[in-house]
């Protein structure tokens, strides 16, 4: 099978990565005179690439229940989830009473996947979730886990349904990536379908930690891409995702520190983002390319803002 081959191309429908450093330096410059406007906000110090996803994670939210009633939270992006009494309990499995602190993040865009480093993939193939959601519960200092036989429920707000949606399970590695499966140990969660009173998913969860609604990518055609980063060997730590039309975000794999992969690819539109930090500064490329037949390319990093960077990702979402 023929594959293309090259640099990818550039859309000329996003700004260059380079235009709000050139129009920062251009204001600065010709308005030196001019009193400080404290609301351009200050660009963040970032050491490395996990350090630009800690910054720009999407945010903790936290709630207090009581381990013997239970009850109700709600996401500000709309998650219910609801715990029943005497739910929990700690890994030694003593039972839980008093109050209980609970975390929740919610990921139900791409582009706060790519921001979170959690994209939508089991086994290195790609899925289509209507959410990720990560969820700890812990009494004091000591974590906690749910009781055997125990589950909860939790509503995701929906844009559409689908009848053939799963609850997958996210495990991550040394390296905070992460990958959603569908098996556990002892149960498997439940989705339902509700219209009333609005579109939503209904999930069973016998886990905590992080959990999707998803399905499999059902695509009769794929292909393969390889990416190459062109710059210079002091670039480390670049990530290199493909942005799919539903959604969903494949992140390549790192086959050396300049050469990217994936396999599997539905083929179609793909919007192709790389990034990385280098002397403290964000660096990246995009491109928006139609995927046929295979592709083979390379990429240049170059600098811009994490205000442009997020600008760029909601566009595609």
């Amino acid at each position: 099978m023929a594959k293309h081959t090259g640099t990818l191309p550039h859309n000329p429908l996003i700004p260059s990565p380079l235009f709000p450093l050139l129009l920062f330096f251009f204001l600065t410059g010709c308005q030196q005179d001019a009193p400080l406007n404290n609301n351009i906000p200050q660009e963040p110090y970032y050491t490395n690439t996990q350090d630009f996803f800690n910054q720009n994670y999407v945010e903790d939210q936290s709630f207090t229940l009581t381990a013997e009633t239970g009850g109700t939270i709600t996401g500000k992006k709309g998650t219910k989830i609801n715990f029943p009494a005497n739910a929990f309990q700690d890994y030694l499995g003593n039972q839980t009473s008093g109050q209980i602190n609970i975390t929740i993040k919610e990921i139900f865009k791409k582009n706060d996947m790519i921001l979170s480093n959690k994209p939508s993939m089991s086994d290195g193939q790609p899925i289509i979730t209507a959410g990720e959601i990560y969820v700890k519960v812990v009494a004091g200092d000591v974590e906690l886990r749910l009781a055997p036989a125990t589950y909860f429920y939790m509503i995701l707000p929906a844009d559409s349904l689908v009848t053939t949606m799963k609850v997958f399970y996210g495990s991550g590695d040394s390296l905070n990536n992460i990958n959603w499966h569908t098996d556990t140990l002892l149960h498997t969660g439940t989705v339902s379908v509700k219209n009333l009173p609005y579109p939503s998913y209904e999930l069973t969860s016998f886990n905590l930690s992080w959990i999707s609604c998803a399905r499999y990518y059902v695509q009769p055609q794929t292909a393969d891409v390889s990416i190459t980063l062109a710059n210079d060997t002091t670039f480390t730590g670049a990530q290199v995702y493909l942005v799919l039309k539903d959604n969903s975000v494949m992140q390549l794999k790192t086959v050396s520190g300049f050469s990217f992969s994936a396999t599997g690819v539905p083929v179609g539109p793909l919007n192709l983002v790389g990034l990385t930090i280098h002397n403290h500064l964000l660096y990246f490329a995009a491109s928006h390319f139609t995927l046929q037949t295979g592709y083979t390319g390379s990429i240049t990093l170059t600098p811009t803002t994490t205000v442009a960077f997020k600008s760029y990702l909601y566009q595609v979402n």
